[in-house]
């Protein structure tokens, strides 16, 4: 019984071995063909890549162009005496601004790898965390981004609609939890594929740039796409419809005081003909800052719609993300990028306070 016994285990631990080289054979095997898989496909995509590489460049200047002209007019605009025409909605300006520089920063190292191709520096494995750094941030920022439109749309309806019911939303604690909010809930959710939950990041072969590798759960994509804009949309939507109705009524009672007013003037002057008649009252200079504030607040608003929302309902329609890849989806894609770098140039742009801080300034180097 004893040879047998020995040539027994002596069989199990040779066909043990067997299969366990087998497996290691096949899994290298197969993860070689997965590789030269990627390299032909990003051959077959090099024109693509190039064309991202070129647009990512576009980007990343226009993005840190406009992010460092809004925070230089934000903060010098304090050293001139008028820190107090944005003192409630700055934070959210300034982080506007902070992740629109991050989003260039990201542009920069997406547009490298994409006119480089392979070989490049963030392709090698010893520098594999930086590359998922770099895809965690191109992903992060958008959805960053997202919510902060979320951030200003309740900031002004707090202002405008519930700030003398309710003390505290007027105070600084609000504005840093509207500030923080966005950035912590989607560090979070985004930080999961850190763990391998979700999806995986790192140097995508066939894109030529840092990017999602592997998805291991398709709920957490759409997830991720459809529940950020959805919920911004809705909150957006509430806040937008209960200012529009809080300023028509406002208006409506303005417009009697003015009419009573102007009755009780001429009932007056009717009595006394030697007595003056009473000027209009105007607005306070910082009501139209306000006014001007929400404005630019608005257009961020529909750059959101027009950027966002065609991203999230074009492949739905089309029930695929491929249909991203046709010219209407690129389009859409297109419009998407544009998103994070147009939010500073709205806020110089249609700030008055801030768009005419940077007239003089110009003005007074000579331009």
């Amino acid at each position: 019984m004893e040879p047998f016994s020995e040539n027994l285990t002596s069989n199990w631990n040779f066909t043990s071995r067997g299969n366990f080289t087998i497996s290691w054979l096949n899994d290298t095997i197969l993860a070689e063909l997965k590789k030269a898989t990627d390299l032909k496909k990003a051959a077959e995509n090099r024109l693509d890549n190039l064309i991202a590489g070129y647009t990512y460049i576009v980007l990343s200047v226009f993005g840190c162009t406009g992010a460092m002209l809004c925070l230089l007019a934000i903060f010098t605009l304090n050293f001139c005496g008028r820190q107090n025409i944005l003192t409630s909605v700055r934070p959210i300006f300034v982080s506007l601004c902070i992740s629109s520089l991050i989003y260039s920063i990201v542009c920069a190292f997406q547009a490298y790898s994409c006119l480089v191709g392979l070989p490049n520096f963030l392709a090698l494995p010893a520098y594999d965390p930086l590359c998922q750094i770099i895809a965690f941030g191109y992903y992060m920022i958008f959805f960053v981004d997202v919510l902060q439109h979320v951030t200003l749309a309740l900031h002004r309806f707090f202002a405008i609609v519930v700030a003398n019911r309710f003390v505290w939303v007027r105070t600084r604690a609000c504005t840093a939890v509207l500030v923080a909010m966005p950035w912590v809930v989607v560090i979070i959710y985004m930080g999961l594929p850190f763990f391998h939950v979700g999806a995986d990041f790192g140097y995508n072969f066939t894109l030529d740039r840092c990017y999602i590798i592997k998805v291991h759960s398709w709920a957490y994509a759409q997830f991720r796409k459809v529940f950020f804009i959805a919920i911004a949309f809705v909150c957006i939507a509430i806040c937008y419809s209960s200012i529009a109705v809080k300023v028509g009524v406002s208006r409506r009672r303005a417009i009697g005081a003015v009419e009573v007013s102007t009755k009780r003037t001429d009932a007056s002057s009717a009595v006394n003909h030697h007595g003056h008649s009473v000027e209009p009252t105007h607005k306070h200079p910082q009501d139209n800052r306000g006014a001007g504030v929400t404005k630019t607040v608005i257009a961020l608003c529909l750059l959101f719609v027009v950027t966002f929302l065609p991203w999230v309902i074009y492949p739905l329609v089309a029930k695929t993300d491929i249909a991203l890849n046709t010219p209407p989806g690129l389009t859409v894609v297109t419009l998407f990028l544009l998103a994070c770098p147009s939010s500073p140039w709205l806020i110089v742009l249609l700030t008055p306070a801030l768009r005419n801080h940077i007239q003089r300034q110009f003005n007074r180097i000579g331009f």
